[in-house]
């Protein structure tokens, strides 16, 4: 669970092939050699086997993340880690919106699911009902 927060950003439990965007960052010279540059970005995480695997890409477009994702290093401290804070908050409200759309599915089909069950158990034997003759 160390991406995931139960029931919040993900399952209560651990689940094979569950999906989740993690905050990245990385400290690279500026192309003008001007110093360096903090850039944030994302990455999807798989869980399989137990074990998180991280993929090439993410799920995260540029324009779902309002907030900046690169600073000049030289910026003071703690508006580099506000900032951090910031987008690491974007990427968790990503995170979030995703479960409550998945949760609420989830949530859907185990309804349906249920119902179904209950007509099964509801028919079954009616044959019993009727004489052999």
């Amino acid at each position: 669970m160390t991406h995931v927060r139960p029931d919040e950003t993900g399952p209560i439990e651990p689940e094979d092939d569950y999906e989740v965007e993690v905050a990245k960052r990385e400290e690279l010279e500026a192309a003008d050699r001007s110093g360096m540059i903090l850039r944030f970005s994302s990455a999807t995480h798989r869980f399989r086997d137990s074990v998180w695997i991280e993929r090439e890409t993410t799920r995260i477009a540029w324009r779902d993340i309002l907030v900046p994702g690169e600073f000049p290093a030289a910026l003071p401290v703690e508006q580099i880690v506000e900032a951090w804070g910031d987008y690491k908050a974007a990427v968790d409200a990503f995170n979030r919106s995703v479960w409550a759309a998945q949760s609420e599915q989830r949530e859907a089909e185990r309804v349906m699911h249920a119902a179904h069950q209950d007509a099964l158990r509801e028919q079954r034997g009616v044959i019993d009902l009727l004489d052999h003759g």
